[in-house]
C-alpha cells in the first residue's frame, strides 16, 4: 500500500481518538501499535533502485536477530512505502523490522521498541546481501497460484498501478503467491497449496502470466474447477486503500483458511488508489468498476456453471459487489440462485440503500452471510463521511435482520487496532467463513440468536463500542472536531 508517514499517523490517531474509544483511557499491555515507513535500496555504486514489491516482516528480536515466525508481514508500494497496522507489542521488548527486495539480492533490518507513540515511523536502507546468504534455504513458504482480473492500469514496476486503465479495459492472468509460514504449520498446507523450505529471499510473487484474451482466462479457470473436488470457483473483491499486491495476498490468505476449498481462486482487483486520504476517489473507482465486475461474474458463471461460484467481498469491495448484483438482477429475469454463497465482511455500504436493494439481489445467491461489528472504527469514519448513515457492516442496538440473509455479530471478537480486518485476523471468523464456502456446517462458529441474527463469541459489548452512549450526531461530531484539531497541527 502507499502510505506517507504523516498521513498514516493521522489516520491511526483519528481512528483511536479518546472521545470515541474506551481503550485510550486504559492502555492494555501489550499495547496496540502501528508501524509505517519507507524502504530505500542502494547498490554498490550508491545508485538508488526501485523499492516496489519488497517484503517487509516484523519479528520479535533476540540479540538483533529474528526470533520465531513473523508477527506480521506486508509489501512496499510502488514508492517503497509500507504500513503494518494493529499489532500488539510489548512495551518492554525489542522488535526487528526486516526487509528483502523483490529480487532477493538486497536486504536490511532495523531494531525498534514499542515506545509510547501509537505509530512507529521507520526508515530502512537495503544493501546488497553477501553471496553466501543469497539463496540460503532457511525459511518455509506456502505457495498457491491465484487468478486475477483487474481494470487497473498496467505498471512495469509492480505489475498494476493504483489507477484506472485508460481506456478502461480488463487484464486477466495468474500469479504464484508465496506466503512465509512456520515450519510447524507447513504440513497443514496440502492439495493446491505447496509448502516447502525455500530460500529466505523467495519473492512474494513469481511466475506472473497474462492471458491473451478473456475466453482463454475463463477456459483456464474452468479447467481448474473441473479438476477440483469442490467443483466451484471463489471470487475475492478487496476494499478501500488496497494495492494490487495486497489484493492478491488477501485472496491467497482467505483461501489458506478454507482447507476444503481446492477450486480456483480469482482476485478481482478494482483500481483503489491505495492511500488513506483517497476515500472519495476510491468510491468513484469502485462505482466505475461495477460494469467490469458484472462482465467478469457473467463470464465465470458461463464457464463453471450456475451455482458454482462463491463471492467474498471486504469493506468497499461490497459496494462494487452490491451494485454489480443489482445490474445482474435486472439482466437475469426471475434468475435462479446464480451463486452458491455471497459473503460480505465489514461491508462499507449504506444500510438504507442495501435494505432497498436486498429484495432484488437476495435471490441471486443460495446463501448470504454478512459480518458486522460495533467496534469497526473504519466504518464509523465512513459513516461520518457519508452523512452519518449507518453502514451495513456496523452492528448497533436494535439491529434488524436483512431480508432472509444471515447477519452475524462479531463485536466480541478482539482482532486488530481498527477492528476492520477481522475476516482474516480472527481464527473464529475465518473458520466460519470457511464453513460457508466449504459447505461444512460443522466447522461454522456462528450461533443463531434470533431469526436472521447470529453471533460469534459471547455477544457481549465490545470494549470499543463506539456507538453506545454517544448518539449518532455526537459520535460524528467527535470525529469532525478531532480532524479539525489534527489538521491545525500538520
Amino acid at each position: 500500500m502507499r502510505f506517507s508517514v504523516r498521513g498514516a499517523a493521522l489516520l491511526v490517531a483519528l481512528l483511536s481518538c479518546a472521545p470515541l474509544t474506551a481503550r485510550a483511557q486504559a492502555a492494555p499491555a501489550p499495547a496496540w501499535r502501528s508501524i509505517v515507513g519507507e524502504i530505500a535500496i542502494h547498490d554498490d555504486a550508491g545508485n538508488t533502485l526501485p523499492a516496489a514489491g519488497a517484503t517487509v516482516m516484523l519479528y520479535a528480536s533476540a540479540g538483533g536477530r529474528p526470533s520465531g515466525a513473523p508477527i506480521a508481514a506486508t509489501f512496499t508500494d510502488d514508492r517503497g512505502n509500507f504500513g503494518i497496522f494493529g499489532v500488539r507489542l510489548d512495551s518492554s521488548a525489542q522488535y526487528l523490522v526486516k526487509s528483502i527486495d523483490r529480487t532477493g539480492q538486497f536486504g536490511g533490518n532495523v531494531t525498534i521498541g514499542a515506545g509510547s507513540d501509537l505509530t512507529i515511523a521507520v526508515k530502512l536502507s537495503l544493501t546488497k546481501l553477501p553471496a553466501a546468504l543469497h539463496g540460503a534455504a532457511t525459511s518455509y513458504y506456502a505457495s498457491r497460484t491465484i487468478f486475477f482480473a483487474t481494470d487497473r492500469a498496467a505498471d512495469g514496476v509492480s505489475g498494476f498501478a493504483n489507477d484506472r486503465s485508460s481506456p478502461l479495459a480488463m487484464t486477466y492472468g495468474t500469479v504464484t503467491v508465496n506466503v512465509p509460514v512456520s515450519g510447524a504449520s507447513c504440513p497443514s498446507f496440502t492439495g493446491v497449496w505447496r509448502c516447502s523450505s525455500r530460500a529466505s529471499d523467495t519473492p512474494a510473487f513469481e511466475r506472473r502470466q497474462t492471458f491473451a484474451d478473456a475466453p482463454s482466462f475463463y477456459a483456464a479457470v474452468a479447467a481448474e474447477q473441473r479438476a477440483s473436488h469442490i467443483k466451484r470457483a471463489l471470487v475475492f473483491i478487496h476494499g478501500y486503500n488496497v494495492d494490487f499486491s495486497d489484493a492478491l495476498s488477501a485472496a491467497a490468505a482467505l483461501d489458506s483458511k478454507a482447507p476444503l476449498y481446492d477450486g480456483p481462486v480469482i482476485a478481482f482487483s478494482w483500481p483503489s488508489r491505495s492511500f488513506v486520504g483517497y476515500y472519495a476517489p476510491d468510491l468513484n473507482n469502485a462505482e466505475l468498476a461495477t460494469g467490469d465486475l458484472v462482465r467478469t461474474l457473467d463470464g465465470l458463471l458461463a464457464a463453471v456453471g450456475v451455482g458454482n461460484v462463491d463471492v467474498v467481498a471486504h469493506s468497499m469491495g461490497n459496494h462494487v459487489l452490491t451494485f454489480a448484483l443489482r445490474v445482474m438482477s435486472v439482466e437475469h429475469a426471475a434468475p435462479p440462485a446464480l451463486f452458491h454463497a455471497v459473503v460480505m465482511a465489514a461491508p462499507d455500504v449504506d444500510r438504507g440503500v442495501f435494505d432497498t436493494l436486498a429484495p432484488s439481489i437476495r435471490p441471486l445467491a443460495a446463501q448470504w452471510t454478512i459480518y458486522a461489528s460495533s467496534h469497526d472504527q473504519a466504518l464509523l469514519v465512513s459513516r461520518c463521511i457519508n452523512g452519518d448513515y449507518y453502514r451495513i457492516g456496523t452492528w448497533y442496538d436494535h439491529v434488524q435482520p436483512v431480508d432472509a440473509m444471515q447477519l452475524v455479530n462479531v463485536s466480541s471478537i478482539d482482532t486488530d487496532f481498527i477492528g476492520h480486518g477481522y475476516f482474516l485476523g480472527s481464527s473464529k471468523i475465518s473458520e466460519d467463513i470457511a464453513g460457508v464456502i466449504d459447505d461444512d456446517a460443522a466447522s461454522r462458529t456462528a450461533a443463531q440468536t434470533a431469526p436472521g441474527l447470529y453471533q460469534i463469541g459471547d455477544g457481549a459489548p465490545s470494549p470499543i463500542d463506539l456507538l453506545k452512549g454517544e448518539g449518532e450526531v455526537a459520535a460524528c461530531d467527535g470525529v469532525y472536531r478531532f480532524v479539525a484539531k489534527a489538521f491545525e497541527k500538520t
